[in-house]
C-alpha cells in the first residue's frame, strides 16, 4: 500500500490515543480543582479593585457628597464594571455605580463582615467598608463581586455563567456544602464548588468530539483504502468489507447513541438527541454522511457496462426494479423530512437560520446531506439503467410503471400516499436525472442549474407540506388547551409547592409587631422564590396572594378581605381530593385557582390565600426576548402567533385578535371531540368542538406562496453554494470519481466558455449586490428602530406632559407621581412598548408596566446609574443608553418627568423587541430579495443561453465548414472578423499541402535508404560465414591435404552451414514480407477468451513462471485475422517470459475486461522492466533488449493491432515489471452465467 495508508494509521492512533487519554485523565475532581483555581484568582483580582475604590477618599466624596469638587470622570469606568459598588447612608441607598447585581435588604442589614452570599440574580462575594464622619451619620460602602450569575428567567439562563470563565459548565454549583473544592474569601468566608450528578465538562467534551471525530474520519479513510485495495482484484469483496464496517458502526451507534454523551453542549446536545425514525438526529446525520461516502465509493468502483444480449423484457424488468429502489429511497428521505419537521418540531426557515437556532441548522444540514445521498444513489441507479440501451420513452414508461407499483404498495399497506403534489414532485426526480445523464455528446452549462432547481423544488415542496401539516397539528393541540376549563397538571404542582411554602421558616422575616402590618415585599419575594421552583406554574400562571387573621387583612392596602374571598369561592369548584383548592372560571373565559392554608408567623396563626390566574391571554409581550420563555414547560409558547376565540354556547368566553364566529356556520362545526381545518384567503383556519361543548375557532396568517418561494430560494442558493465549494475542493484533492463530478462551469467549447463566463459574472454580481443591499437594509432597519425609540419616547413624554398639565402647581409630588403611575400601563399598551419604568427622584423604582424583571430579582429596582447621574446632575432632557440583561442587549431611553418646570421623577423605556423585530424585518427583506434574485437568475439564464448561442453560431458554422471540407479551402461569404481567419486558414492549407508533399518525398527516400541498409546488413550477415567456409574448403582441396573421407565430411559440414545461413536469410526475408503484408489475410469473428487460454496453456510447463488468466463472465469476440491476433498475444507473452530473470519466480497475468465497446487485454509480468532511455524505441524496427532476434517483433505487433483499428501501449517500472495493453473493438459479446474467474493454468 502507499505511504498515505501508514500515515493515516499513525494519525488514527494518535487521535484515538489523545481522546482516550483526555477522557480518562480529566476526571471530575481534577476539572473542579482547575476551575476552583481560576475562580479564586479572578475573585482575588476583583476584590483588590473593589477594595481600592472603596478606600479611595475621592470615591467617598463622590458617593456621599455629589456636589463636591470630586473628579467624577475618574470613576466613570465603574458604571461598566462586572461588580457593583453601592453607598448607603443611615441604611438608605444613596449611590450606586451600576444596577447589575442585587443586594436584598435582609442581607444588607445582617451584613457584619465580608463574605459569600446568594442573591436573587447571582452568587456573590460582598465587601463591606464602614466610614467614620463628624456628622455621626452611618455611612457604608458595599462592593458586590459576582462569582456566578443566577438569573431566574428562562430566556436569560444561557448567561448563568461564571464571572471568571464563561466556559465553566453551568452544572457546577456554588454551595455552602463542604467539598474539597474550596473558594476562600480574600478577607473572610469561604464557599465550595460541587457538581450536579449529570455534570459534564463542556470544554473537555469539545476536545473529545474533535479527537474522536478525527479518529473516526481517519478510520473511515483507512477502511476506504483497504476497500479500494480489495476491489482491485474483486470489487464485490471490497464493497462487502465496507458494508460490514458501516453496519457494525451503525449498530453500535444505535445501541450507544453518541448524542446522549453530549449533555454538556447545551442546545447542540438537545438538538442531536431529537428522535428521528426511533434514533437520534446524530445517528441520522451520521447515516446520511456515510451513505454519501458509500455512494461515492460505489460509483468509483462499479463501472456499468452495456449488455446487448439481454432480452427486451429482462431490460424492462431490471429498469422497473431499479426505479422502485430509487423511489423507495425517495420515500425514506421524505420520511426523514417528516420526522424532523413534525415529530421533532424542527423549524426550517431563513428566519430560524438568522436566529442561529441549533435545531434548525442541524435539521437543514440533515436535509441537504440526505438529499445529496439520494441524488448520488439516484445517479448510480440511473447510470445503470442507461446501459440497458432503452430509449427515452421506454425509460419513462419504466419510471411511470415503478411509481404505479410503489403507489399500490403504499395503498395496500395503508401508508401515507394522499398528497399528490408531494409525490408528483418526487416523481420528477428520476425523470430529471434520466434527462441529465442521457447519452448526449455534450451537456450545456445551464442544465446543471436546472437540475439544482428541480432538486431544491423537491425538498421545498416536502418541507413546506410537512410544516403546514405540523401547523395544523399545533392548532389542534392549542385548540384543545383553549377549550379546557381546568389544568390538572397545575393542580398537582400547586399542592406540591404549597407544602414547601408552609414549612418555610423564612415566614418569620415577614413579621412586624402589632398594630403594624406585615412586610408585603418580604412575603412577595418568599412566594416568588417558591413558585419559581415549578417552571410549569411560573410560565403559565400569574399570581396574587393575601394574608388574613382574626383582625382582618395582614398587609397594608390589601383590598381583598376574607369575606370577599369566601363569597368568591362559594361559586367555585372544589378540586378533589384537595380540600383547600378551588377552581373559578372567570367571565372573560380564563380561570383561576385559589388555594388556602394556615401558616404560623412567629406565634400568630394566619390564613394564606394564593390566587393563580391562567396566563393564556397574557400574550402582549410574546415577542419580547426577555419575557417570552423558551422553556418546554410553556404550554402555549407559540400562542401569540394565532387569533382565537372560545365559545360556550353563543357566548364568547375567550378571545384574542380579530376573529369572529361569522366566518363559520353551524354546519361547519364538527362533532364533539373532532376538528376541521380549512383555508380562507391568506389564513389557515381550524374549528375544534370540545367534548365539554366549547367550540374553539383558531386562525393564523399562513406564509402561502411567499413562504414556499422563500424556502425554495434558500435551498437553491445553499445547494448552489455547496456545489461550488465542493467543486473547488475537488479541484485540489480530487476526491470525487469522474463519473460523479458535476462541473458547474464546463469549458470544453467556446460556447460553454461564454456561458460559463456570463454565469460567473452573474453570480459575482448577484452576491455583491445582495451583500451590499442586505448591509444597507440592516443599517437602515437599525436606524429605524433607534428613531422609533426616540419617537415613542417623545410621544410618551408629550402624553405625560398634557396629563400633568391638568394639575395645579401646588399639587404634592407624591400625588403627581401617583398620576404618572396610573398613566404608565395604558401608555405602554397604546404605544405598544415592552415596558415603561417610572423612577423616583432618588432613582428608585416606583412602578413598572412589566415588573417581572424586578420581582424576580433579575436586576435591582434602581435606575441605570450613569443615566441617573447624567439626568439629575446635568439637568439633561434625555439620554439613550445601551444596556444588557444577561445575554439580551437592548437600548433604553431615559428622560425626566416634569411638572411646572420641576422634576418629579424619571421615566425609563427599555426597547427589548428591537433585535427580534430587526430579525423579522431582515428575514422578510432577504426572503423577498432571494425570490427576486432567483427570478432574475432564471431570466438571466435564458438570456445567457440565447446570447451564448448567438455568439457561438459563427464559430459553429466555421467548424462545420472545416469538418465538411476537410483539407479543402473554405468559402466564407460574411464580411466579418471570421473572414480574415478563413483567408489565413486557406493560405495555411496551401502551405501545409506543399510541406506535406515535401515531407512525403523525404520520408520515402529515407525509408528506401534505411530499407536498403537493413536488407544489405541482413543479407551480408549470413553470406560472410558461407564465403569463409567455401574459401577454406577450396584451399583444402587445392592443396590436397585431405583424403576422400575428410573431403566428404568437410563437404557435409560446409553444406550444413550454407543451408543454415540460407534458412536464416529466408526467415529474415519472410519477416520483411510480414511487415509488407500485415493488412492482408481473411478476417473472422475471433473469441479472445479462447486465444488467451490457449496461449497460457502453451506455457504451463515453464519451470520458473506462473501464468494466470482473468476472464469476464461474457464471451468477447473481435473481428480480425486469427493468425495475426494469435501472433500478437503469443509474441507479447513470449517477451514477458523472456523478461523474467532465471533466479526469479515469475508471475504473468493475462486479463480481459470490457470498456464500452472495446476489449481490453493486458499482459502483466514481474520481470526486470524496460530501461527508461529505451521506452521511446520499443515499437521501432530493430529494437530489442535481447542478445538475439531481429527486433521486428513488437513493431509487427503494433502494425497488426493498428491494422485492426486498435491500440497497443505499455507501462513499465524498472525492477517491478511491464504491462502491455491491447485495445480492440468488439464485434460481439455473449453473456455467460459464470462469475469472473482468476485461475492458475
Amino acid at each position: 500500500m502507499k505511504n498515505s495508508f501508514y500515515i493515516l494509521v499513525v494519525l488514527f492512533l494518535l487521535s484515538l490515543g489523545a481522546g482516550i487519554y483526555l477522557n480518562f485523565s480529566n476526571t471530575p475532581d481534577l476539572v473542579l480543582k482547575k476551575y476552583t483555581k481560576t475562580i479564586q484568582k479572578q475573585l482575588n483580582k476583583d476584590y483588590l479593585s473593589v477594595k481600592k475604590n472603596l478606600e479611595d477618599p475621592e470615591f467617598f466624596n463622590l458617593a456621599f457628597y455629589p456636589d463636591s469638587t470630586t473628579n467624577n470622570n475618574k470613576f466613570d469606568h465603574l458604571y461598566n464594571q462586572p461588580y457593583t459598588l453601592l453607598a448607603y447612608e443611615d441604611g438608605q441607598l444613596v449611590k450606586w455605580f451600576n444596577n447589575k447585581l442585587f443586594l436584598p435588604d435582609s442581607i444588607f442589614r445582617s451584613l457584619d463582615h465580608n463574605g459569600f452570599h446568594k442573591t436573587s440574580n447571582a452568587y456573590t462575594y460582598i465587601v463591606k467598608k464602614e466610614y467614620t464622619s463628624d456628622d455621626h451619620k452611618k455611612r457604608v460602602g458595599i462592593g458586590i463581586i459576582p462569582i456566578k450569575y443566577a438569573y431566574q428567567i428562562d430566556k436569560l439562563k444561557p448567561s448563568n455563567l461564571f464571572r471568571a470563565d464563561p466556559n465553566i459548565p453551568a452544572k457546577i454549583k456554588v454551595r455552602q456544602v463542604e467539598s474539597p473544592n474550596v473558594i476562600r474569601g480574600p478577607s473572610s468566608g469561604k464557599t465550595y464548588l460541587s457538581p450536579e450528578p449529570d455534570f459534564v465538562d463542556t470544554p473537555t467534551q469539545k476536545w473529545l468530539i474533535l479527537f474522536f471525530g478525527l479518529a473516526f474520519f481517519f478510520f473511515l479513510s483507512i477502511a476506504n483504502q483497504i476497500g479500494n485495495k480489495l476491489s482491485q482484484t474483486n470489487p464485490t469483496r471490497g464493497t462487502m468489507f465496507l458494508l460490514a464496517i458501516l453496519t457494525i458502526i451503525t449498530v453500535l451507534l444505535n445501541f450507544f447513541d453518541p448524542a446522549v454523551k453530549l449533555n454538556g453542549l447545551g442546545a447542540l446536545a438537545d438538538t442531536l438527541q431529537l428522535k428521528v425514525l426511533n434514533v437520534s438526529l446524530a445517528v441520522v446525520l451520521f447515516n446520511a454522511v456515510t451513505f454519501v461516502w458509500l455512494m461515492v465509493y460505489l460509483n468509483k468502483t462499479y463501472v456499468f457496462r452495456q449488455d446487448n444480449n439481454l432480452k427486451y423484457w429482462q431490460k424492462i424488468g431490471i429498469s422497473v426494479g431499479l426505479n422502485i429502489a430509487l423511489m423507495t429511497g425517495i420515500i425514506v428521505v421524505l420520511a426523514i423530512y417528516k420526522q424532523i419537521i413534525i415529530s421533532s418540531d424542527v423549524n426550517i426557515s431563513f428566519l430560524a437560520l438568522l436566529e442561529h437556532k441549533m435545531d434548525s441548522l442541524l435539521g437543514l444540514t440533515v436535509v441537504i446531506i440526505s438529499l445529496t445521498a439520494l441524488v448520488l444513489f439516484a445517479l448510480w441507479m440511473i447510470k445503470f439503467i442507461s446501459k440497458l440501451n432503452l430509449n427515452r420513452y421506454e425509460r419513462a414508461l419504466c419510471i411511470a410503471l415503478a411509481f404505479f407499483l410503489v403507489l399500490i404498495t403504499l395503498v395496500v399497506f395503508n401508508l401515507p400516499y394522499r398528497n399528490s403534489i408531494l409525490y408528483g414532485t418526487a416523481i420528477l426526480l428520476p425523470f430529471a436525472l434520466d434527462f441529465y445523464i442521457s447519452d448526449r455528446p455534450r451537456r450545456e452549462p445551464y442544465e446543471i442549474y436546472i437540475w439544482f432547481g428541480l432538486t431544491s423544488l423537491f425538498a421545498a415542496v416536502a418541507i413546506y407540506y410537512f410544516q403546514n401539516t405540523r401547523e395544523y397539528e399545533e392548532m389542534e393541540k392549542y385548540a384543545q388547551t383553549l377549550s379546557e376549563e381546568r389544568d390538572t397538571t397545575a393542580e398537582k404542582e400547586i399542592i406540591d409547592q404549597l407544602h414547601q411554602i408552609v414549612i418555610d421558616p423564612s415566614w418569620d422575616s415577614v413579621y412586624a409587631p402589632r398594630p403594624y402590618f406585615y412586610k408585603y415585599d418580604k412575603a412577595q419575594l418568599l412566594l416568588i422564590n417558591h413558585l419559581q421552583q415549578s417552571k410549569y406554574l411560573s410560565n403559565n400562571f400569574s399570581h396574587n396572594f393575601y394574608l388574613f387573621n382574626d383582625d382582618g387583612p395582614s398587609f397594608l392596602d390589601q383590598s381583598f378581605t376574607e369575606s370577599e374571598y369566601r363569597n368568591k369561592i362559594a361559586n367555585a369548584l372544589q378540586i378533589h381530593p384537595y380540600k383547600n383548592l378551588y377552581l373559578l372560571n372567570t367571565s372573560n373565559g380564563g380561570f383561576s385557582y385559589f388555594v388556602e392554608q394556615k401558616i404560623r408567623i412567629k406565634d400568630f396563626e394566619e390564613t394564606l390565600v394564593i390566587e393563580l390566574k391562567s396566563e393564556i391571554l397574557g400574550t402582549e409581550n410574546i415577542n419580547s426576548p426577555i419575557f417570552s420563555s423558551s422553556s418546554d414547560y410553556v404550554k402555549l409558547k407559540e400562542i401569540g402567533d394565532y387569533d382565537y376565540a372560545t365559545f360556550k354556547g353563543d357566548v364568547c368566553i375567550r378571545k384574542k385578535g380579530n376573529i369572529q364566529n361569522k366566518y363559520y356556520s353551524l354546519e361547519e362545526i364538527p362533532p364533539p371531540g373532532e376538528g376541521v381545518k380549512s383555508k380562507n384567503g391568506p389564513y389557515i383556519n381550524y374549528v375544534y368542538h370540545s367534548p365539554n361543548g366549547n367550540v374553539v375557532l383558531m386562525r393564523k396568517k399562513a406564509g402561502g406562496v411567499m413562504q414556499f418561494l422563500s424556502l425554495f430560494s434558500m435551498l437553491f442558493f445553499l445547494i448552489s453554494i455547496l456545489a461550488i465549494i465542493i467543486n473547488l475542493i475537488n479541484k485540489l484533492i480530487r476526491f470525487i470519481p469522474e463519473g460523479l463530478q458535476i462541473k458547474l462551469l464546463p469549458g470544453h467549447s467556446f460556447y460553454a466558455k461564454v456561458q460559463s463566463g456570463f454565469l460567473i459574472l452573474m453570480y459575482i454580481s448577484f452576491i455583491a449586490i445582495g451583500i451590499v443591499t442586505a448591509i444597507h437594509f440592516n443599517n437602515s432597519n437599525k436606524q429605524y428602530h433607534d428613531k422609533r425609540l426616540l419617537r415613542k419616547s417623545g410621544a410618551i413624554h408629550t402624553n405625560l406632559y398634557y396629563t400633568l398639565l391638568n394639575y395645579p402647581t401646588t399639587t404634592p409630588i407624591d400625588s403627581l407621581q401617583d398620576v404618572v403611575e396610573a398613566a404608565i400601563y395604558p401608555l405602554s399598551v397604546i404605544h405598544k412598548m415592552d415596558a415603561i419604568n417610572f423612577f423616583g427622584l432618588n432613582g428608585q423604582l416606583i412602578y413598572s408596566s412589566k415588573n417581572e424583571v424586578y420581582l424576580k430579582g433579575v436586576v435591582p429596582p434602581e435606575m441605570d446609574a450613569s443615566a441617573f447621574v447624567y439626568l439629575s446632575q446635568n439637568r439633561a432632557s434625555q439620554q439613550i443608553k445601551n444596556e444588557d440583561i444577561g445575554n439580551v442587549q437592548f437600548k433604553s431611553s431615559y428622560f425626566p418627568v416634569k411638572h411646572s418646570g420641576d422634576v418629579i421623577g424619571y421615566l425609563g423605556i427599555p426597547y427589548y423587541t428591537k433585535e427580534q423585530a430587526r430579525l423579522n424585518a431582515f428575514n422578510d427583506f432577504v426572503s423577498r430579495l432571494l425570490i427576486a434574485y432567483i427570478a432574475l437568475f432564471i431570466i438571466a439564464l435564458g438570456f445567457i443561453v440565447i446570447g451564448s448561442r448567438f455568439l457561438a453560431a459563427p464559430i459553429k458554422r466555421l467548424s462545420n465548414a472545416i469538418r465538411r471540407n476537410k483539407n479543402e479551402p473554405i468559402i466564407w461569404e460574411d464580411d466579418d472578423e471570421f473572414k480574415d481567419f478563413v483567408n489565413v486558414y486557406n493560405e495555411s492549407l496551401k502551405e501545409k499541402e506543399m510541406h506535406h508533399q515535401l515531407v512525403i518525398k523525404m520520408e520515402k527516400e529515407s525509408a528506401w535508404r534505411d530499407m536498403a541498409r537493413q536488407v544489405a546488413h541482413d543479407i551480408k550477415n549470413p553470406l560472410t560465414p558461407i564465403q569463409l567456409h567455401i574459401q577454406h574448403f577450396q584451399r583444402s582441396i587445392r592443396d590436397r591435404k585431405m583424403d576422400m573421407d575428410q573431403v566428404e565430411k568437410r563437404t557435409d559440414r560446409v553444406t550444413e552451414i550454407i543451408l543454415t545461413q540460407i534458412n536464416s536469410l529466408l526467415r529474415k526475408v519472410a519477416n520483411f514480407q510480414d511487415v509488407a503484408n500485415i493488412a492482408e489475410g481473411a478476417r473472422e469473428n475471433i473469441l479472445i477468451n479462447k486465444i488467451l487460454t490457449d496461449i497460457a496453456m502453451l506455457h504451463e510447463n515453464e519451470t520458473n513462471v506462473d501464468v494466470f488468466v482473468q476472464l469476464p463472465e461474457e464471451s468477447v469476440y473481435v473481428n480480425g485475422n486469427k493468425g495475426q491476433i494469435e501472433r500478437v498475444f503469443s509474441n507479447l507473452v513470449k517477451n514477458a517470459v523472456q523478461a523474467i530473470p532465471d533466479d526469479h519466480q515469475g508471475v504473468i497475468v493475462l486479463s480481459l475486461t470490457l470498456e464500452q465497446n472495446y476489449a481490453i487485454v493486458s499482459i502483466k509480468d514481474n520481470g526486470v522492466g524496460i530501461p527508461e532511455h529505451m521506452t521511446d524505441k520499443v515499437f521501432t524496427p530493430n529494437f530489442t533488449t535481447k542478445n538475439s532476434g531481429t527486433g521486428l517483433g513488437l513493431h509487427i505487433c503494433k502494425s497488426i493491432v493498428e491494422s485492426h483499428n486498435g491500440d497497443i501501449m505499455f507501462t513499465t517500472n524498472r525492477g517491478e515489471g511491464t504491462i502491455f495493453t491491447v485495445r480492440l473493438k468488439t464485434s460481439r459479446i455473449m453473456s455467460n452465467l459464470n462469475d469472473t474467474v482468476s485461475e492458475r493454468v
